[in-house]
C-alpha cells in the first residue's frame, strides 16, 4: 500500500526543522560514541592490560585473519590457534584464564560460516589499518543504500529532505554508529537482505535467492525471513 507523499502533507519549513533537529542529533549520538564512550572504553581496556589491538573495526578483523590465513595456507578458522592469534590482534595478547579480568579463553572466535572467508578472501590481500578505513566508507555506502533500498520496496516515496533525515537518523542512530566502528558483517547483511526483498518484489527470483542465501553469513539476522519467505 502506498504511504501518503510526505511532500504534498508537510511545509518545506517543517521538513527543513526535522532535517536540522536530525543533524543535530547525529552530531550528538557521534561526539557520544567517539567522544565519551570509546575512549572510557579503552581505558578500561588499558587498565586490563587488552588496549594493545585493534578497536577500531574489530568485528571484522577475524575475517581479515582467517581469510588472509585459511585461504592461501588452508588453516582452520575454528582452531584454538587461529582464536588466539585473532586475540592477539584485538588485545594485544592472548587471554589467560588465570587472569580474573580477562573474557573467557575463547571469546572473540571465528562466529562466521567458513564459506564468509571465500567471500572476503581479497581483502585478506590489503593490510588491515588502510582496510578498515575502506571497509567503513563502504559500510556507510551500503547502509545508506539499503534505506533507499527500503524506500523503494516499501513504496514510500518521500521528498529528498525527509529522505535526508530518515537516512541521517538511521546512519547515526547508535546500533548503525557502533557497526560502522566495529566494521560490523551486519550492515552488509542488512544491505543483502533489502535488495533481497527488492528483487523478489520485482519477481527477480534468481537475483533474491542469490542474495538471500549471501544473508547467511550471519545466518541469526536472517533465518527467520528465509523461513517465512520459504514457506
Amino acid at each position: 500500500m502506498l504511504s501518503p507523499d510526505i511532500e504534498n502533507h508537510q511545509s518545506p519549513r517543517i521538513a527543513f526543522l526535522a532535517l536540522s533537529l536530525a543533524l543535530l542529533g547525529a552530531s550528538a549520538m557521534l561526539y557520544y560514541h567517539l567522544g565519551l564512550f570509546m575512549p572510557r572504553v579503552l581505558e578500561v581496556s588499558a587498565s586490563k592490560n587488552l588496549a594493545a589491538g585493534y578497536a577500531f573495526g574489530n568485528d571484522f578483523y577475524p575475517v581479515w585473519l582467517t581469510s588472509r590465513e585459511c585461504v592461501l595456507t588452508g588453516r582452520d578458522p575454528y582452531s584454538a590457534q587461529m582464536t588466539r592469534e585473532i586475540q592477539k590482534g584485538l588485545f594485544g595478547r592472548s587471554l589467560n584464564s588465570q587472569i580474573p579480568t580477562d573474557p573467557l579463553p575463547d571469546y572473540r572466535t571465528f562466529a562466521y560460516p567458513a564459506f564468509t572467508d571465500l567471500l572476503f578472501w581479497p581483502a585478506g590481500q590489503v593490510p588491515f589499518p588502510v582496510l578498515r578505513v575502506i571497509v567503513l566508507v563502504l559500510l556507510v555506502a551500503l547502509t545508506i543504500t539499503s534505506v533507499v533500498l527500503w524506500m523503494d520496496a516499501l513504496s514510500w516515496r518521500l521528498s529528498w529532505s525527509w529522505l535526508a533525515v530518515t537516512v541521517s537518523l538511521t546512519l547515526f542512530s547508535y546500533p548503525v554508529i557502533e557497526g560502522l566502528y566495529a566494521g560490523q558483517l551486519g550492515l552488509v547483511v542488512g544491505f543483502f537482505l533489502a535488495a533481497a526483498i527488492l528483487a523478489l518484489q520485482r519477481r527477480h527470483l534468481v537475483l533474491a535467492g542469490t542474495l538471500m542465501a549471501l544473508t547467511t553469513i550471519k545466518p541469526q539476522m536472517t533465518v527467520l525471513a528465509v523461513v517465512y519467505l520459504l514457506l
